[in-house]
């Protein structure tokens, strides 16, 4: 669910630790950034991938999409992750509210609505931590 006025946008990143093995992280890092092997993580964990291309949305339309005579399915537009006329005919109880097709690619109008949370000092995060306990 995303509420009207505003939410956070989220997203997990592949990092290096400082003194990690750097050839065989850079190894490990791009294997995950081949397009199939972004979609089996994507098929096993549920989440997006920051990988696109015809290999991802081939995933996309298989998982999600519905078939060419559906009558209750309509376009959805991902041109704006995959680029060029990326439509998905996907039906229309994937693309609204609460489904998994929407969780993962939002509308624009929606992601228009969601930031980045800010990394709070020490002193905020105590502050934050005494109203949560306080609510509590």
């Amino acid at each position: 669910s995303i509420p009207e006025a505003a939410s956070n946008l989220w997203f997990d990143g592949w990092v290096m630790m400082k003194g990690a093995n750097e050839k065989a992280a850079t190894a490990f890092i791009n294997y995950l950034s081949m397009p199939e092997n972004a979609v089996r993580n994507m098929d096993y964990i549920g989440y997006t991938s920051c990988i696109g291309g015809e290999t991802v949305f081939e995933y996309v339309q298989e998982k999600y999409g519905a078939d060419e005579n559906d009558d209750q399915a309509e376009g959805y537009d991902l041109s704006y992750f995959f680029g060029g006329e990326h439509i998905l005919h996907a039906p229309i109880s994937q693309t609204q509210y609460g489904r998994q097709l929407f969780a993962q690619y939002p509308t624009p109008d929606v992601i228009d609505r969601l930031v980045v949370m800010t990394y709070f000092d020490k002193d905020a995060n105590e502050k934050a931590n005494r109203m949560w306990n306080n609510i509590k």
